[in-house]
């Protein structure tokens, strides 16, 4: 598969083994970057909070779009609820 993807991106193919009842199940999972361009002080920040959550500097990007998501409304009322969000 030929994908063409802007600059911003950059498309990854992640293969995942699992075996259930003996059998190997091979799963393809997408991965998209996302480059953002934020000030020092913002980023020093950022790393701050993750560091004290302890967790890393991309998981706490991801839950932080995450809940902006379903504060917006974006999310179904499932995925809102398990993160929390009351609307």
């Amino acid at each position: 598969m030929l994908l063409k993807v802007s600059e911003a991106y950059q498309l990854q193919a992640c293969y995942s083994k699992i075996t259930y009842n003996r059998l190997v199940l091979l799963t393809l999972f997408m991965k998209v970057q996302l480059n953002i361009k934020i000030e020092q002080k913002d980023l020093k920040l950022i790393r701050r909070i993750s560091e004290k959550r302890g967790e890393g500097l991309a998981d706490f990007v991801r839950f932080a779009i995450k809940m902006e998501l379903a504060r917006l409304g974006f999310l179904n009322s499932d995925e809102t609820k398990a993160l929390g969000v009351i609307l």
